[in-house]
């Protein structure tokens, strides 16, 4: 995998304009999937809701990823044994992202068409958490933050804080404890940090593209 994001080759504005694309892709899908769990919470078919945010957060988590494969293909350095050490990171969380967001896609497509769906939307959540908790270290290197904490930095401190939260939400919904309400609080947490990370990292690379 190392192989093929190096053999892209992008440029630096190639870079920083397909990751600055992706998270503003991953912004207003994390946008629509906030509105369908919101619905779902105050009583609008809450289970056909939640399983239109489970899909919605797929998308994004996509998109996420993406963003941040463009931006890898641009920063990876095979060097010293520190930089393994972030390349690890990098590609552990963006494969994180990658195959959560299409677990999570398929999860809600199965769990919108019927099939076993308080089960199904109670496991996507524990996937997105897994993602957001691997996720956060690839955000984290990718985009090289500076030594202050910026809203980079900010923004993937708390999809680790959402990452654990929704974990145990997931969990407990799985055990059979109000099912759909924790899924929907679940997937409207993680949809805010899909937004929030996605503003963060695309508002970066707007200012990068700029300078």
């Amino acid at each position: 995998m190392i192989t093929t994001i190096r053999s892209l080759e992008l440029s630096e504005r190639e870079s920083v304009e397909l990751t600055a694309a992706g998270s503003l892709a991953d912004v207003l899908i994390a946008c629509a999937a906030i509105f369908a769990a919101t619905a779902g919470l105050v009583g609008m078919v809450p289970v056909v809701a939640a399983a239109c945010a489970t899909v919605a957060i797929g998308i994004a988590m996509l998109f996420e990823g993406g963003a941040i494969g463009a931006r890898f293909a641009r920063t990876i350095k095979h060097r010293e044994e520190g930089d393994l050490v972030m390349n690890g990171d990098v590609l552990a969380g963006l494969t994180a992202d990658l195959v959560a967001g299409a677990s999570g896609v398929v999860l809600g497509v199965l769990a919108f068409a019927g099939v076993a769906p308080l089960p199904l939307l109670a496991t996507a959540v524990l996937v997105f958490a897994a993602g957001l908790l691997m996720g956060c270290a690839a955000q984290v290197h990718a985009t090289a933050p500076s030594r202050k904490a910026d809203a980079v930095l900010i923004a993937a401190r708390a999809q680790l804080v959402v990452g654990i939260v929704s974990l145990v939400l997931g969990i407990v919904a799985l055990l059979g404890a109000a099912v759909v309400p924790l899924t929907l609080v679940a997937l409207l947490l993680v949809g805010l940090s899909e937004l929030v990370s996605g503003m963060a990292l695309g508002t970066k690379m707007f200012r990068m593209s700029r300078s």
